[in-house]
């Protein structure tokens, strides 16, 4: 436990490690689901919330679609994170666009407010400690 915590201080800000949240308004199934309140907060501002508690804001990038940018701006002013922008239809040309000196992404989606920090805690740490080029979750629930 120690480990972690000692790891976690070094996480707060990493320069070279981004979080990357993928939202968009136009969503097939759902649209504008990121709005969608649970309690106070939307779908994207508890996954903020939650990902802030472990990590610098300058580390987490909203990333949208260039169309929807200002549909996100008076969250991204709230929470004091970025905005990335790129097609809406092509998540890795997205992706590929905000690139800069990055050596790992953590790809996060907005409307999951289940996602785990400590899970990605673990996963940044065990990507740095092993020179992994991808990790992934296969045997934990959705949503973590």
């Amino acid at each position: 436990m120690l480990h972690w915590i000692i790891n976690l201080k070094k996480l707060l800000f990493n320069k070279y490690i981004e979080i990357f949240i993928y939202s968009r308004t136009r969503s097939e199934r759902l649209k504008n689901k990121y709005k969608l309140l649970i309690g106070k907060y939307t779908l994207i501002e508890i996954q903020l919330l939650r990902l802030l508690k472990f990590f610098d804001p300058r580390m987490i990038k909203v990333c949208v679609p260039t169309r929807d940018k200002y549909k996100y701006e008076k969250i991204i002013t709230k929470y004091n994170v970025s905005i990335l922008t790129g097609p809406e239809d092509d998540l890795v040309l997205r992706t590929l666009l905000n690139i800069k000196k990055q050596k790992a992404i953590v790809r996060v989606t907005a409307d999951d407010p289940l996602t785990s920090p400590e899970l990605i805690v673990k996963f940044i740490n065990l990507y740095n400690k092993n020179k992994y080029d991808y990790i992934y979750t296969q045997d934990y629930a959705d949503g973590l």
